[in-house]
């Protein structure tokens, strides 16, 4: 029956998406660069940290046997394969600091949204205070401050990025806390946190997961960012905003290095605004 019911709500999420093109091909395009994280080892011809033949262009034969597809950056190691396991890169770490930003801003806004009074006043200050920081700015400041690594790149995004979600959490349980099945919870006894998690936070479930592809979308375009400043994953891990970083000084020479990485950046992100804007035009309909 667990087996059955989890089928069902995946065949309905298909059937979903299936109301609207913008999101389908936006659901496409991210199932083929999950396809490709998942198989990486399978797709990638070369290793992505190993030196092979510097600064060779697409289409290129390799002496010792195969092609560099995308050519090689200037140490020697094929951009398709690093274009290939920078992937799972982006596809860990993009939705570990979603997911966390998710859980700090969901938990926040319930309680402040719900309890409303000094609460509410101490969580919308505190968030306030951090949102008037600049994103980028605040992004450095705390890499800079606590290290370039993946767990830090996670902290720093749940930090900037769990204000965001507060407010918009907040907002929704402020306008649901007044429904009829809330009320009636209520009156069965039932505690705050069963009213708050249980009643309110799946009835707001759909913004929420637009916000969500949106927002992830961000992150994927920070963590190109911090890599191209170099506050990123450190080397050699492969790093789409480091890869463009190293062939930012060749680019006139060598643009393949920048452009593809460029390219697989673009297209991921296009991908989960597309899905955005398709579940948003859904979401309407309904």
């Amino acid at each position: 029956m667990k087996n059955a019911s989890i089928f069902l709500k995946v065949f309905s999420g298909i059937a979903l998406i299936r109301e609207s093109r913008v999101a389908m091909v936006g659901a496409i395009i991210c199932l083929f660069w999950l396809f490709v994280a998942v198989f990486a080892s399978v797709l990638a011809p070369y290793d992505p940290v190993s030196t092979i033949l510097p600064m060779q262009g697409p289409m290129t034969d390799n002496p010792a046997g195969g092609t560099f597809w995308l050519g090689t950056d200037l140490l020697g190691r094929d951009i398709l394969s690093r274009i290939i396991y920078g992937t799972q890169t982006v596809l860990l770490y993009a939705p570990l600091a979603t997911f966390c930003a998710y859980l700090v801003g969901i938990v926040m806004g319930l309680v402040g949204g719900y309890y409303g009074g000094k609460v509410d006043t101490a969580l919308s200050f505190i968030s306030n205070v951090i949102l008037s920081f600049p994103v980028l700015v605040l992004y450095i400041l705390i890499i800079a401050t606590i290290g370039a690594s993946g767990v830090n790149i996670i902290l720093a995004v749940t930090f900037a990025s769990a204000p965001g979600i507060f407010r918009i959490v907040r907002g929704l349980t402020m306008d649901l806390r007044n429904r009829e099945y809330v009320s009636a919870a209520q009156t069965r006894g039932e505690n705050a946190l069963w009213v708050m998690f249980v009643e309110i936070l799946p009835n707001a479930r759909g913004p929420l997961i637009v916000d969500a592809c949106l927002r992830m979308g961000y992150v994927i375009i920070t963590i190109g960012v911090l890599g191209f400043l170099g506050m990123g994953l450190p080397p050699p891990t492969p790093d789409w905003g480091g890869m463009i970083s190293e062939a930012r000084k060749l680019f006139l020479v060598f643009p393949h290095m920048a452009v593809f990485p460029c390219i697989a950046i673009s297209s991921l992100v296009l991908g989960l605004n597309l899905l955005s804007d398709g579940l948003r035009e859904i979401s309407l309909r309904d």
